[in-house]
């Protein structure tokens, strides 16, 4: 638990909340020059945010705790408002939901369902840490059976989903950060990339408060 402060560290949400449609994306159309769109770049994060210090000094066993912290620190139901915006950069609206992990199969693995009633939507996940490649490995499913997995470096805590299809046929990627670590409350920043990562536009900021253990 001592550690997690010093990270950024992401989650995964169902895509069916996520998916812009074809003609929202079209519309949106982000460019380098739009203020919404970051070049190939962490939003808003320093460099002491984002980074562990002398990260190629920690061993695999000290990765492997960090990871297993975090399992900790996250079992149980957390209250999640998530805020929305377009690829311009505008705020489209609010949704309120819940977010649960729960220990599966050991505390390596983990599982998370997340609700929002608004879109009548609910999406899962299993993660489990993966101590060969020192990565947490996480397959999403959404209610829509779209699916898609992601893996997270312990240590810089950055998430990146591998490329795949929307709804609507659209390729994106996915990224998720994690700020202000504490006991009760923690924030998330997800962002797209609809160019294979080459710019990145912020679809949401979560905020969740643990009900919880």
């Amino acid at each position: 638990m001592k550690n997690l402060p010093n990270l950024i560290v992401a989650l995964g949400l169902g895509l069916g909340l996520l998916a812009l449609s074809a003609s929202e994306r079209a519309k949106a159309n982000p460019q380098a020059s739009n203020p919404g769109v970051i070049e190939n770049s962490e939003a808003g994060l320093s460099a002491s945010d984002a980074t562990i210090s002398n990260p190629s000094a920690i061993n695999g066993s000290e990765i492997e705790k960090v990871a297993l912290d975090l399992f900790t620190y996250q079992n149980g139901k957390w209250a999640s408002v998530w805020e929305m915006f377009d690829a311009a950069g505008n705020q489209t609206s609010t949704m309120i939901g819940t977010v649960e992990y729960s220990s599966l199969l050991g505390n390596h693995t983990q599982k998370m369902t997340h609700v929002v009633p608004k879109l009548n939507h609910k999406s899962s996940g299993i993660r489990g840490f993966n101590p060969i490649e020192n990565k947490i490995v996480t397959f999403n499913m959404a209610d829509n059976g779209v699916y898609w997995k992601m893996q997270q470096d312990p240590l810089t805590g950055v998430t990146l989903s591998d490329p795949h299809l929307t709804a609507d046929g659209t390729i994106i990627i996915q990224r998720y950060t994690r700020h202000s670590t504490n006991e009760d409350r923690y924030k998330v920043v997800m962002e797209e990339s609809l160019n294979s990562g080459k710019t990145w536009f912020k679809r949401y900021d979560q905020t969740l408060t643990r009900k919880t253990k």
